[in-house]
């Protein structure tokens, strides 16, 4: 599954990120200005992945959410909300979905 795939490596770039940030309050790296710079560029680079792959993480938990209230709830105003929830987030993960698109996957 690609979100597998990706969550994966999603995970992979956290664990650099924990690493890069272990290694940058080291006091005794200012000692190699070299070795800083490389390691703060790095770090700075990986920041922005980090923060959308936290937010792809959130979306994918409340269309499952989403998801689960559609296929269990019985109350319609509830089922409503949980369409409208499961498009919003759908679109913030595909960037341009349509309702047309969400309805006819109900996956």
């Amino acid at each position: 599954m690609p979100e597998n795939s990706l969550l994966t490596k999603l995970d992979g770039i956290r664990r650099k990120y924990e690493t890069l940030q272990q290694q940058l309050s080291d006091p005794s790296l200012v000692q190699d200005m070299k070795r800083y710079i490389t390691l703060n560029k790095e770090y700075a680079e990986i920041g922005p992945i980090i923060q959308v792959g936290e937010k792809y993480k959130n979306a994918i938990g409340n269309l499952a959410s989403a998801k689960e209230l559609l296929l269990t709830e019985k109350d319609e105003a509830m089922r409503e909300y949980a369409k409208e929830k499961r498009l919003r987030n759908w679109k913030s993960r595909s960037g341009n979905g349509t309702e047309d698109q969400i309805s006819a996957d109900p996956g």
